[in-house]
Order: structure tokens, then C-alpha cells, then sequence
């Protein structure tokens, strides 16, 4: 793109483009590559604010897995599991503070998977161990 007057025309449509965009964004200009150089500020919380919780014990300072990410983990181990899970039990043992912490729908998911796979959950409370970690034991149905 050589001609100064087609760098102007796509420089005009991104920047129409680009407030359009909730965030707020702005194109610099073109390199000598022909790339675009941009800005762009981030209006949400981060990934890591999205995938873990502040930890109780130290005051925030460090974070873990929300219960929602740990739940995540099962949905996996399920899905990788698949066709051999028809049939069976699992049983999946977890503290009483991440229990409690999740949402239902999020529980239902679990479930609404593993009739998908033809197995059924069972949900058991430990009372210590580590507090996110979800333990997984596949039972054969006798």
C-alpha cells in the first residue's frame, strides 16, 4: 500500500470501525510494514480476576481457582472420559466450601453431562482437604 491515499482511506474506515467499539480503542497510523499500530484500554476485569477468586487466608494476596474454573476441570475429565463412562457411577467428592459455592445451574450442567454420557453423578461433601479440588472416582454399576 504505497499510495498515501489508500493508507488515509483505510485509516478513516478503522477508525469508523473503532467507535463502534465499546472499548476505547484508537489506530495510530500504518507502519512501514503495513501494519496498523492501535490502542486499545480494557473496560473489563482481567482473565485472571475471571478465573479465580482472592484467597481468604492471606488476606487477598494470593488467588485460587474459582469454584466455576474447578468445575470446569470435571467438565474436561468428562468429556475426555466419554463413551466409557456410559453405565457407570462417578462420584465426585469435594469440600463443603466449594459445595456451597457453587452456583446450581452450574451442578445441573454436571448432571445434564453425565446423563448425556449415560452415567449418573453422585456428590459428596469432605469436611477437609483442600478446599477447590474436585476428586473424580468412576464406579461400574454393578
Amino acid at each position: 500500500m504505497m499510495d498515501p491515499a489508500h493508507r488515509e482511506a483505510v485509516m478513516k474506515r478503522m477508525q469508523e470501525e473503532l467507535e463502534r467499539d465499546r472499548n476505547h480503542a484508537r489506530a495510530v497510523e500504518i507502519s512501514d510494514f503495513g501494519l496498523v499500530e492501535m490502542t486499545r484500554k480494557r473496560t473489563g476485569p482481567s482473565l485472571e480476576r475471571l478465573l479465580t477468586s482472592a484467597c481468604p487466608h492471606c488476606d487477598g494476596y494470593g488467588r485460587r481457582p474459582s469454584a466455576e474454573t474447578v468445575v470446569l476441570g470435571v467438565y474436561r475429565e468428562m468429556a475426555r472420559q466419554g463413551e466409557r463412562l456410559r453405565g457407570t457411577q462417578l462420584r465426585l467428592t469435594l469440600h463443603q466450601e466449594l459445595k456451597a459455592a457453587l452456583q446450581p445451574e452450574t451442578r445441573e450442567g454436571v448432571n445434564q453431562l453425565a446423563r448425556a454420557l449415560g452415567a449418573h453423578v453422585q456428590w459428596q461433601e469432605r469436611p477437609d482437604g483442600p478446599v477447590h479440588q474436585i476428586d473424580i472416582e468412576v464406579v461400574p454399576n454393578r
